[in-house]
């Protein structure tokens, strides 16, 4: 292997964390908003609980639903169209006027970034050929799964007191759309 696809590799691996990181951390983040959402759009507590709930169905559903487009279409086509769709889910969320819209836009959002599970682990599977190499990339990219639940209130917090809920879904915007590009560039 030359040094060339050996960096390569890596720049593949940081690509998949930023979308995996992003997902997870959409998750966490949304959490610390939900008190604001209920006092912009005037709900209850239980309401706002489909805001969580939508998304971890959703989310649960489509991830084999996704595996097997992967398999189907091509890895980096379905990894590109679920980062794609997860933005504009974002976006979308960002914008939502009601609970309804809100609940839509986050199933959106939860169908698209279910397509980062198996996609980036088969990503990551394919570019890492050797067994060590692939089990310390793998655990790489798990750990971006506990970071993103540390960083969620970090981040959240500042966010939601300086620019309102809504921040929560827009910073995924610019963050997307760089991981999109990497993802453009480095995945095979």
């Amino acid at each position: 292997m030359t040094a060339g696809e050996n960096n390569l590799k890596w720049w593949v691996l940081l690509t998949v964390i930023i979308g995996t990181f992003l997902g997870r951390l959409d998750q966490t983040i949304v959490n610390l908003a939900l008190p604001k959402i209920i006092d912009d759009f005037s709900i209850t507590v239980t309401s706002a609980g489909w805001i969580a709930t939508a998304y971890i169905l959703a989310n649960a559903i489509f991830v084999p639903v996704w595996g097997k487009l992967g398999d189907t279409v091509g890895r980096k086509k379905v990894y590109i169209l679920g980062f794609s769709i997860f933005i504009l889910g974002s976006a979308l969320a960002g914008f939502a006027w009601n609970l309804s819209s809100m609940i839509f836009f986050r199933v959106i959002q939860a169908i698209a970034g279910s397509a980062d599970y198996p996609t980036a682990m088969a990503i990551i599977a394919v570019t890492f050929k050797s067994g060590k190499d692939r089990t310390q990339a793998l655990g790489i990219w798990s750990a971006s799964f506990a970071a993103a639940s540390v960083f969620g209130p970090l981040i959240g917090g500042p966010l939601i007191d300086n620019f309102g809920w809504r921040s929560v879904f827009l910073i995924n915007i610019p963050i997307g759309i760089i991981g999109l590009l990497m993802a453009l560039a480095f995945i095979e």
